[in-house]
């Protein structure tokens, strides 16, 4: 058992200087398209199966997930390498495990230096994209997915940045009291709207919630809910924290997606305490929400969530369904 030991704490770090030294290479050289790494023939299965995973690992790939799945940013490349090296210094893998897990990160670190130059860089992101990928065709990590996750966080992100310009242009023509009406009417339209056009269910899920016909979450939007207050609490940028679950029943395939919603200082007029709240602004959510409770929210607190869901109707739905008509 000592003897494993001490395989796996050398082959950490040979793969992890090499990794390092990887690094310090300009992005140039990353990213020529003849080269080739030598440490490639070792991405292999383990007799067959996938590698066995840890919890550092886990955490650490959802995340590198979630940073491809929003929108480009900056400080994109630098937040992917900081999760590297989070996990070249958590993960305790099995030494031939661990050597098949660092040709993947030095491939993302590669893929990181072209991002560092541009964030929206379609190769760089569908190098990482495809590194993704591959790490779940060789360790197993349950509920793993890739591809899935891009469609339901766009439409996400969307709602957010649609609802974002129309409660600023609101508060900047009739300040708290404008945002109120603006909000209640247009957030469902715009759920709505996405809805129609992606053929998800759209919705806004609260922790509290200002309308209880909309906002309510269900056991499993709630078990979620727990959990990214949890990640929020430990430190994850609140832009990285979000969850995708598929299920397969007799209809077909459930898909579900959910990104967090958390408290910025521009929502604490609405939302925050409610002896902070102006007269007329507290008159006007009576007005519209007589059983408020999404107040006493403090900024940086989770507010709730995203929550997206479709069903992919099986073979034999589909079949039935055009027999029914």
């Amino acid at each position: 058992m000592q003897q494993n030991v001490g395989l796996h704490f050398t082959t950490a770090i040979v793969s992890t200087t090499a990794i390092l030294m990887m690094v310090s290479l300009p992005s140039a050289w990353a990213v020529q398209p003849t080269h080739e790494h030598a440490e490639h023939s070792a991405l292999v299965l383990n007799e067959g199966r996938k590698w066995a995973t840890d919890l550092p690992l886990r955490t650490g790939m959802e995340r590198i997930r979630a940073l491809i799945a929003a929108p480009p940013a900056l400080g994109l490349a630098a937040n992917i390498r900081g999760q590297v090296d989070f996990l070249i210094l958590n993960c305790e893998l099995a030494p031939q495990a661990d050597a098949a897990l660092h040709v993947l990160l030095a491939d993302i670190l590669e893929a990181a230096a072209v991002l560092q130059e541009d964030a929206a860089s379609a190769p760089g992101r569908a190098r990482i994209s495809q590194s993704l990928m591959r790490y779940g065709e060789y360790f197993d990590h349950p509920g793993w997915y890739v591809d899935e996750m891009r469609g339901p966080a766009d439409i996400a992100n969307r709602f957010q940045v649609e609802l974002a310009e129309k409660l600023q242009t609101a508060m900047k023509s009739g300040g708290p009291v404008q945002a109120v009406t603006v909000c209640k009417d247009a957030a469902p339209a715009i759920a709505s709207r996405l809805s129609r056009e992606s053929g998800w269910q759209v919705k806004r899920v609260g922790t509290r919630v200002r309308n209880s016909l909309t906002g309510l979450p269900d056991d499993w939007e709630q078990l979620q809910l727990a959990d990214f207050a949890e990640r929020l609490s430990a430190g994850e940028p609140a832009n990285e924290i979000a969850e995708f679950n598929a299920t397969v029943g007799p209809r077909g395939r459930t898909e579900r997606y959910m990104k967090a919603i958390v408290m910025g200082p521009q929502c604490l007029a609405c939302h925050g305490p409610r002896a902070t709240q102006a007269p007329a602004l507290r008159a006007a959510l009576d007005r519209e929400y007589p059983h408020d409770a999404a107040t006493g929210y403090a900024a940086g607190e989770l507010r709730g969530a995203f929550s997206l869901q479709r069903i992919v109707l099986s073979s034999a739905s589909t079949a039935r369904a055009g027999v029914e008509r």
